[in-house]
């Protein structure tokens, strides 16, 4: 989960890139809180991804996409949700507001709160970490006519998919779709192509839609 709030003014503006608001990220796993909790103050830290990259979920992914340009990892395994976190603005409107859909559901936050979340809507990316550009083109269907149609084009395709078929394929999971991606870029694949019929998570969808959308401006 990330939080949105204000910044007190004691806080560098640096922090913030200049912002009167300030994202405090609470991690869920073990050896970053051990980190915090040792260090016993704030820790300020980017992204451990290139803007427009698909999200390193490995250590391997992270010195792949930084090439030397970094010192040391702390290696605390695979991701486990796969995904970047749930991003909610708690200053900004009139209520709670959700930024970015995460491994953390919207449902689960509004039971905490009891409070109705919002979902942010008015801009194209109203919170970092909203664009994913693989190395190669990503399309999506929903219809099976459409997908094997595309399919027998004859590209060597990887595909990811919610239902099983008689040809090679990968189930879709939002814990292993980044890491599939970079998968299919490794392998000299020519497009990767996802058959989802089914409801998804919200999380899950927008990273498709967005995945999508950036991959087919090359």
């Amino acid at each position: 989960l990330t939080l949105v709030v204000k910044r007190n003014p004691r806080v560098p503006s640096i922090v913030s890139a200049g912002l009167d608001t300030i994202a405090l990220r609470i991690p869920s796993h073990p050896v970053a809180s051990a980190l915090i909790s040792h260090l016993g103050e704030p820790l300020v830290a980017p992204s451990a991804n290139l803007s427009g990259r698909p999200s390193s979920t490995t250590t391997e992914h992270v010195l792949s996409d930084f090439k030397g340009k970094i010192a040391a990892v702390v290696d605390g395994g695979s991701c486990l949700h796969g995904m970047e976190s749930t991003v909610i603005d708690l200053v900004s409107f009139d209520r709670p507001t959700l930024l970015r859909h995460g491994a953390l559901k919207k449902e689960a936050i509004e039971g905490v709160l009891g409070l109705d979340v919002a979902v942010y809507t008015r801009g194209p990316h109203s919170s970092p970490g909203m664009k994913y550009r693989p190395n190669l083109p990503v399309h999506v269907f929903s219809e099976i006519k459409q997908f094997e149609g595309h399919l027998a084009k004859g590209k060597k395709a990887f595909v990811l998919s919610t239902e099983e078929h008689s040809f090679p394929f990968t189930f879709l999971e939002s814990e292993t779709l980044y890491a599939n991606l970079r998968l299919a870029e490794e392998n000299g694949y020519d497009e990767v192509v996802i058959y989802c019929p089914n409801d998804v998570s919200e999380a899950l969808k927008n990273r498709l839609e967005k995945i999508t959308y950036e991959s087919n401006r090359h």
